[in-house]
């Protein structure tokens, strides 16, 4: 089944193709999603404000949402009541919401506010309650391909197609991406484990990408990897990896991530001169607390760019 938006909606897909089951494969060159990080960080006092910014972006009517993390400040109890609340709110959206985690809700919930949870736990159970599906969350539920579903991977790690442009996530966290210089072992291992997730990952949405003859390309995760580097730094091989196959796949490639809270547009591979490398990738920062705000951005393959953005907020637009 197709909707009015031209996405594929779980119980009217076909029999699973591979890679490419329940995806849209009509041409639809224009259409609109929103994207949405960083919400609600004092709990339950901002709770009013993040109830009118979904409905607002229910009154937009977007295609789908995408939510890059962090659901609640690093000082939130990490527990199941916070959680549960997270996932009653992701019900609120009409439309199919796609979550990717940020580092509040796991790496970060060992501090004594967060309520001294072991990270990789929190983790664990993350997976357990977002990720057990594959499909979308929100009211109308998106069929997605998940890496995990391909054989091996990461369940949170997923894919979709909306006409002629192919959209992935990407489990990549603030807080240096987990990767600590000191720390225990077992959260060493688990930022290789990811890191080489992700990394494989990636190459096969840039196969797909080439494959499909989609026209442009949407990576989706919380951090910001473009900020003054940590030593070592936990970002350093997926954002060289990005740099290299957008650049191989010469179409336009936006990054949409949250993590620092406010509005960037801009192109953080462009060469010194103004020129390609670098040209066709576009990242897009998001609002975050205090902003109430999202944005909603509008896809037109038609056009030279492809992506263009416009803030959404209700009421004063702050928490």
């Amino acid at each position: 089944m197709i909707d009015k938006r031209g996405l594929t909606i779980i119980g009217a897909c076909a029999a699973t193709l591979g890679l490419m089951s329940c995806t849209e494969r009509e041409n639809h060159d224009k259409f609109e999603f929103v994207v949405v990080a960083d919400t609600a960080y004092k709990v339950p006092k901002d709770y009013p404000a993040y109830d009118k910014l979904i409905a607002r972006i229910n009154q937009e009517d977007p295609a789908f949402s995408i939510h890059l993390g962090d659901v609640f400040s690093g000082q939130t109890n990490c527990g199941e009541g916070n959680l549960a609340r997270v996932k009653a709110d992701f019900d609120k959206f009409e439309n199919p919401v796609v979550y990717t985690p940020g580092d509040n809700e796991w790496t970060d919930c060992h501090g004594e506010a967060s309520g001294s949870y072991d990270p990789l736990e929190r983790l664990a159970n993350l997976r357990k309650l977002f990720f057990n599906t594959k499909t979308s969350l929100g009211q109308e539920k998106l069929a997605l391909e998940t890496q995990a579903s391909t054989g091996a991977g990461l369940a949170e790690n997923a894919l979709w197609q909306k006409g002629d442009v192919l959209f992935a996530t990407l489990h990549i966290v603030g807080s240096n991406n987990g990767l600590k210089d000191e720390g225990a072992t077992k959260i060493k291992a688990e930022y290789a484990s990811r890191n080489e997730a992700n990394k494989s990952w990636l190459k096969k949405i840039f196969e797909q990408v080439d494959e499909r003859g989609a026209k442009a390309l949407v990576l989706a995760y919380h951090a910001n990897m473009f900020a003054e580097p940590a030593s070592p730094d936990g970002f350093k091989d997926i954002r060289m990896l990005i740099g290299q196959y957008g650049e191989e796949y010469g179409k336009p490639v936006l990054l949409v991530h949250g993590d620092h809270h406010q509005f960037i547009v801009d192109r953080p591979y462009l060469a010194p001169a103004g020129k390609a490398p670098g040209a066709k990738i576009i990242r897009l920062q998001t609002y975050g607390w205090p902003d109430a705000k999202a944005v909603k951005i509008h896809v037109d393959t038609s056009t030279e760019g492809v992506f263009s953005f416009r803030p959404i907020y209700a009421g004063d637009g702050f928490y």
